[in-house]
């Protein structure tokens, strides 16, 4: 492929909202804030003629942009006849007016932010994603697409934790009636570990859920408690229960080992079967409605994919992300500067980029050697699996060092980290 399949153009950082599970809203952030300048996206969009799908938004609201709709008139006509134009929004600024033009221009989807039924907590009006507001812009993008020739799908994103998973089924039926086309499920993730209770996400894989439940279940027929373990290993003196504790651990190791399986156990005490439990039959129960309405309804994983089921989205659609510079990275994970957590640790994410629209073309930039040699490394999923490593996440060793080894297994792309390679988080 002599250029990328799937773009995303964040046209703009800014935002009307001040949701609390935004990165820009996290503690230790500090992204810049403005719109892209036609300038830079005229010289993105003559790129565009084999994009198959163009998402014009990253981590602010597109609507705010006051060229949108112009924007979205360029990219159509240089885009192929059946590629996909569309958008993700918090519906705040869709009217009759602009949902019109925008159809008009060729826009062929946007996927609309609720996270909640029920407008109860007044003090979050203004701040996090509500329900009116969406309604307001079902109506008007109902209404556009009644009048469009061209056809159009419009999709709702949902951001599942423990406070609004019993909501999922209403949600369904709601759409239903609404004439939604498709739901996106994503985990909450706590950028700087405040609401950390809500997520339902666990970053455990199921082999090692099984693997840790067999062990444990033998530890407490033998009158032993697994959790216990790092604590014994610092005993000076130890008990007859202490070796038992310690004996169990070993054999839980080696078979680990032997079985290529990664354990991280802090995140093994803490995973609650109960909870994913109730989470499964929750989304059994919204399949079969979704399925009965015509609602492609997108879960994600409840525990993190096997090592061998790891992949990256954004390498498997071919993807590329400008941010409002012109600056090309080559996925969500590494679009911007930002802090985070893994396992509790704290770590610096650098962004990562390839060139600018404005310097060269976007095949140019795709056919970089390095960005090759990046795409080529991170679709072999070769890379650490930090969110399962017990020993720790390293996050040091994501700064440049002298060989540009990223990880322990000497890769040299920034990965092992990433939310969505895990199943964490996904996108339009």
């Amino acid at each position: 492929m002599s250029s990328p399949r799937k773009v995303y153009v964040e046209v703009t950082t800014l935002c009307n909202l001040q949701c609390s599970m935004c990165v820009k809203h996290a503690q230790g952030s500090c992204i810049p804030e403005g719109h892209m300048a036609m300038e830079v996206f005229q010289s993105l969009v003559t790129g565009l003629q084999s994009v198959e799908f163009l998402v014009l938004n990253g981590i602010g609201e597109p609507l705010l942009h006051p060229d949108l709709v112009k924007m979205v008139q360029l990219a159509r006509q240089h885009m192929p006849e059946k590629g996909i134009i569309g958008f993700q929004s918090n519906g705040l600024l869709v009217n009759d007016s602009n949902a019109e033009k925008l159809l008009v221009s060729g826009l062929d989807t946007i996927c609309l932010s609720l996270d909640n039924l029920e407008d109860t907590r007044a003090e979050l009006r203004g701040k996090e994603h509500s329900l009116s507001p969406v309604i307001n812009a079902v109506k008007s993008l109902d209404r556009a697409r009644n009048k469009s020739a061209r056809p159009f799908q419009l999709g709702i994103e949902v951001v599942i934790s423990r406070d609004n998973m019993h909501q999922l089924n209403d949600l369904v039926a709601w759409a239903g009636t609404h004439r939604v086309d498709y739901i996106l499920v994503s985990h909450l993730y706590s950028y700087d570990g405040r609401g950390q209770e809500s997520i339902l996400f666990s970053p455990n894989t199921r082999s090692a859920v099984q693997l840790y439940e067999k062990w444990q279940k033998r530890a407490q027929e033998l009158g032993v408690n697994l959790e216990n373990l790092p604590n014994v290993r610092l005993h000076y003196a130890r008990d007859h229960q202490d070796q038992t504790l310690l004996e169990i651990g070993e054999w839980m190791r080696k078979e680990a080992t032997a079985s290529g399986i990664r354990m991280h156990l802090q995140n093994l005490f803490t995973f609650d079967a109960e909870l994913a439990q109730t989470l499964g039959q929750i989304f059994e129960q919204a399949e079969c409605a979704a399925k009965s309405l015509g609602i492609a309804l997108h879960l994600p994983p409840k525990l993190a994919y096997e090592e061998k089921e790891r992949h990256c989205f954004f390498m498997d659609e071919q993807a590329s992300f400008v941010d409002q510079y012109g600056n090309i990275s080559p996925c969500h994970f590494l679009w911007h500067t930002f802090r985070c957590q893994v396992n509790n640790e704290p770590l610096l994410v650098e962004h990562h980029t390839y060139g600018n629209v404005q310097d060269e073309s976007l095949e140019e930039i795709w056919q970089k050697k390095s960005y090759k040699e990046f795409r080529q490394e991170a679709t072999q999923s070769s890379y650490s699996t930090c969110w399962s490593c017990t020993p720790g996440p390293c996050a040091n060793l994501l700064k440049q060092n002298a060989m540009d080894i990223r990880d322990c297994h000497g890769s040299q792309v920034p990965c092992g980290h990433c939310m969505w390679s895990i199943g964490w988080t996904r996108c339009l």
